[in-house]
Parts: C-alpha cells; structure tokens; sequence
C-alpha cells in the first residue's frame, strides 16, 4: 500500500524507463515513503553520475587461460562540479611535479639511447665524446677484475 502525504494525492512517477528502473532498485516500503522532492531528488543525483556516455568508450574481454579478464577504457571530458575541483595551488603542484617526472623520464631515455649509442660504436661527430661510455666500460671491467 503507497503511504501518500497530505498535500500528494498520487504517487509520483519518474519521468522515463531509467528513472523508473532507478526507484525499482529500493525495497517497496522504501520507495512508497518517498516524496515527489525526495524522488526527484534522487533521480537528479543519479542523472548527474551517468558514467555511460563518453565519448571514447572501448570495453572487451581477454581470455586467459580458463578465466576471462575485462578491460575497460573511457575518456572524455571531465564533468565534475568546480567544487569538486582541486584547488589551484594544489593543481600547479600536480603539474609541476608531472613535469618534473616527465622530464627526469626524457634525460634517462636520451642517456639510454646515447649508452647504445656508443655500444654500437656509431660515432655523429668524430673524434668527440662525452666520455660516459668508456667510464661504464671502465667501471665494469673493474667488477670482473
């Protein structure tokens, strides 16, 4: 039996099918002690967190072995409210320190290649060399010595 408030005079009714399915997910007692505010309310919060619309969405599964393991990835641009934001000092923060990493990746990456670089005894401009290559040569001829 539908307990309505004085000033309701009918249950109200969601306005399409996910909305309905959304209120069908509570126990009957539940739902029917729901008012229209509380109603729209909580179709309004589930509106908000709709996590099916992106503009990238690609979702498949992989076999492995007699399991199967999902992979889901999604992106797009990011709805959140401005309060849910980080600040801005902490934002420039998380920038600088990406920036920092991504930076420190780049120098390790150029002296990797410059170290098979000089492994491979490929010379650009002869007669010139940073010298790191003979000291790793020299630093691991002394650990087998």
């Amino acid at each position: 039996m539908v307990i309505l408030h004085k000033k309701y005079t009918k249950e109200p009714q969601p306005e399409n099918k996910d909305d309905s399915s959304i209120m069908s997910k509570f126990p009957e007692p539940v739902r029917s002690s729901f008012s229209e505010t509380q109603i729209k309310a909580i179709i309004k919060v589930s509106r908000e967190n709709n996590w099916k619309r992106h503009p990238i969405d690609i979702r498949f599964t992989l076999p492995f072995f007699s399991k199967r393991f999902y992979v889901v990835f999604i992106a797009g641009r990011s709805r959140r409210e401005s309060r849910r934001l980080k600040n801005k000092v902490l934002r420039k923060l998380e920038i600088l320190l990406i920036s920092l990493f991504l930076t420190s990746l780049l120098f390790m990456l150029i002296a990797l290649l410059y170290l098979i670089k000089s492994a491979l005894g490929i010379d650009i401009f002869s007669d010139m060399s940073l010298g790191i290559w003979d000291g790793i040569k020299d630093w691991i001829s002394s650990l087998f010595n």
